[in-house]
């Protein structure tokens, strides 16, 4: 089991001591948890000539089951391309293909399991992320992608407690971000910076999140699971005279 150390900065810990969007509910939401009901043969056509160990095929091999739990296997025991196909399955990423994983004839499933596995060797040495997330830049993702991709290998590696968390465009950084950008420019301090995709923009980011989730004592994933159920019930941002 992996325990990760995270980088603490003041600034994003004095704009999550002003406002925390959980606060009042009695307990976290649950993470979804993803489905089984995946066609194998569009997926399989994501995985390229590696076919997807069968732990993850249902339903006589028709369907692929991208649950938590199977993301978290596969990581788990190494199958890193699938873990990483799963992971794209489960965040319903499926019009980013070429973007993820090249044209067709691209051959980048090899590139992204080599990039997975020195990944997670880089978490067991380090406890850390910031090596992991910087080495993923050699495939030219979007924070997006990899903070999900990250957040189930670390889960796999044993990290539960505040694992990386996705940082996802229509919650985070359209919603979320404006509102806690509000907050701290009323109470004086500077907002904060999650976009762009580096490992200082990620890392403020979860220097919040973390914040969050040690008053709330939850984990990470609690937290931002939580965030995103409130943004899907539109209940993320009430007007209020702070907010406006």
């Amino acid at each position: 089991m992996v325990t990760l150390t995270w980088d603490s900065e003041s600034d994003s810990r004095a704009v999550a001591a002003i406002w925390n969007p959980v606060r009042n509910l009695r307990a976290p939401r649950e993470q979804y948890q993803g489905k089984a009901s995946h066609s194998a043969v569009t997926w399989q056509g994501w995985m390229g000539s590696t076919p997807f160990p069968s732990y993850v095929l249902v339903e006589a091999g028709n369907k692929v089951d991208a649950s938590v739990g199977k993301i978290k296997r596969a990581f788990r025991e190494g199958d890193y391309l699938a873990g990483v196909i799963l992971t794209f399955a489960w965040g319903g990423m499926q019009r980013q293909k070429v973007h993820l994983i090249g044209p067709p004839g691209a051959n980048e499933q090899l590139k992204i399991e080599a990039a997975f596995r020195l990944a997670a060797d880089m978490i067991i040495e380090d406890g850390r992320i910031e090596r992991a997330w910087n080495h993923l830049d050699m495939l030219h993702w979007s924070a997006v992608a990899k903070s999900k991709t990250l957040h189930f290998l670390a889960r796999a590696l044993g990290c539960e407690k505040y694992p990386p968390v996705p940082i996802d465009n229509a919650a985070i950084l359209n919603t979320l971000l404006p509102e806690v950008g509000r907050r701290a420019i009323n109470s004086g301090i500077a907002p904060p910076r999650w976009r762009g995709g580096s490992w200082e923009a990620y890392s403020a980011y979860m220097t919040v999140i973390i914040a969050w989730a040690r008053e709330m004592h939850w984990t990470t994933t609690q937290v931002e699971a939580s965030i995103f159920d409130l943004y899907q019930e539109e209940k993320l941002v009430k007007p209020t005279a702070s907010s406006r």
